[in-house]
């Protein structure tokens, strides 16, 4: 495979798109010819202007310019509508590349096996909202993605940073996670998807407050579930073997907590009807709650990191239970999430 065409899709951007375009242009692709596709979601902004100008005077960069805000998944499909290469990058604008993060995932995919292919983000910002909390995911992330990778095929794809064979590429229908859906499509044309470490994205902490944590967790599960729901063929094990075993327990299963936590809680309060010992548990859970909710608040307070570390980590762990409860409520209510304004820095 040859040629490569990285797809950018984007709102309101402006902000962003000088040191996407660098990172694009510092990209060692060795022999592969690559062409950038510059696609903005009805943005209000200057992005419109600013992908135009960078695509004038250059045979290999291309701008999509859509008027109205359909959702990112028309900006990906028009995108991808436009585009040459044998190989499709995916990569959010927020996303700065290291310079051979597009040579590494074209890499992976001369395997004939392989069908797509999934980078590596890295936080780059360690002051932020829960940021030990969300390093910290993101790593465990990582580690569970290479394993599942020697394994077979990888169960969570990142947005991020990923690649997909061209004839992999399925339209992405509104209402889904693209990067779930690409993975779930590739798996279900019996081909592989796997993860490269090494071809690594930097971009700031994804969540910037509890209440945008709380939003993208809930918008995030309820997006991903509908996909699942296009894609669930892919949970017969009779036909993609252990990657349906997988996706179960690491889409749907891991969705359920709130659930199950909410049961075990309702459990405690009526035993405490009778037992000392659940009315102490019950007070102390719903104290450890109490304080990992207030987290912001206690971390203004001169208290030991190790105390700071555990209390971020609790909070974020309340945070995203409760932004999954409502995801899983939208999902069963047929809520469907198309359009909204991304957050991607203060």
């Amino acid at each position: 495979m040859g040629s490569v065409s990285i797809i950018v899709a984007m709102r309101n951007a402006a902000a962003l798109l000088p040191a996407k375009l660098a990172s694009l242009s510092a990209q060692d692709a060795g022999d592969l010819e690559l062409e950038v596709i510059l696609a903005s979601d009805g943005s209000t902004d200057a992005t419109p202007e600013l992908i135009v100008a960078a695509s004038e005077g250059t045979g290999n960069v291309k701008a999509v310019v859509l008027k109205a805000h359909g959702g990112k998944h028309v900006a990906l499909n028009g995108a991808v509508a436009a585009s040459t290469g044998d190989v499709l990058v995916f990569t959010d604008v927020d996303a700065v590349l290291e310079p051979h993060a597009v040579a590494l995932l074209a890499a992976a995919l001369k395997d004939s096996d392989v069908g797509g292919v999934c980078g590596r983000r890295m936080i780059g910002e360690p002051d932020a909202f829960a940021s030990a909390a969300q390093s910290d995911y993101v790593a465990l992330d990582s580690g569970l993605k290479a394993i599942e990778s020697r394994r077979g095929s990888i169960t969570s794809n990142d947005g991020k940073l990923y690649a997909l064979a061209r004839e992999c590429f399925e339209e992405v229908p509104a209402g889904v996670t693209d990067d779930l859906f690409a993975n779930m499509s590739t798996v279900r044309q019996g081909k592989r998807f796997v993860y490269e470490g090494r071809a690594r994205a930097w971009i700031k902490s994804p969540s910037r407050s509890t209440a945008h944590e709380l939003g993208r967790r809930r918008r995030i599960v309820c997006r991903s579930l509908r996909g699942i729901r296009h894609q669930r063929a892919v949970l017969n094990p009779a036909r993609t073997g252990v990657y349906a075993v997988g996706l179960a327990v690491n889409k749907v299963g891991r969705r359920l907590l709130p659930i199950f936590l909410l049961t075990a809680a309702a459990g405690v309060a009526l035993l405490a009807i009778h037992h000392d010992w659940a009315r102490a548990l019950g007070a102390l859970g719903a104290l450890g709650v109490l304080v990992a909710w207030l987290q912001p608040t206690f971390d203004r307070l001169p208290l030991p990191k190790l105390v700071k570390r555990v209390m971020s980590l609790g909070h974020y762990f309340v945070v995203g239970n409760v932004g999954t409860l409502f995801g899983l409520m939208d999902f069963v209510r047929d809520r469907q999430v198309v359009r909204w304004d991304p957050i991607k820095a203060d």
